[in-house]
């Protein structure tokens, strides 16, 4: 179902460094997420998380991970500060 007012939301928005998108599940996040970026020309980075998500390791290497998909040289230095943090493999 198209959502026209949102995507005007979003894409009013489009200045701001991150955008969150927070609802129950079966609202549309996705497809309502994934058509604006289709539409847009704006770098960006996806990342699904559900509840086994929640390692303080994992988490933040799933992240570097979706950013280093658009920025691929953003993230050295926190990659190799996650490394030396946690179990020594950073990259998965």
């Amino acid at each position: 179902m198209p959502r026209p007012r949102l995507v005007e939301r979003l894409e009013a928005r489009r200045d701001r460094p991150q955008t969150l998108v927070s609802a129950p599940a079966g609202y549309g996040k996705t497809t309502l997420v994934s058509n604006w970026l289709e539409a847009c020309d704006c770098p960006n980075a996806w990342l699904s998380l559900d509840e086994d998500d929640n390692d303080l390791v994992e988490f933040p290497t799933y992240l570097l991970a979706a950013v280093e998909t658009m920025f691929p040289d953003a993230v050295a230095e926190t990659r190799s500060l996650l490394s030396a943090a946690g179990d020594g493999d950073a990259r998965r």
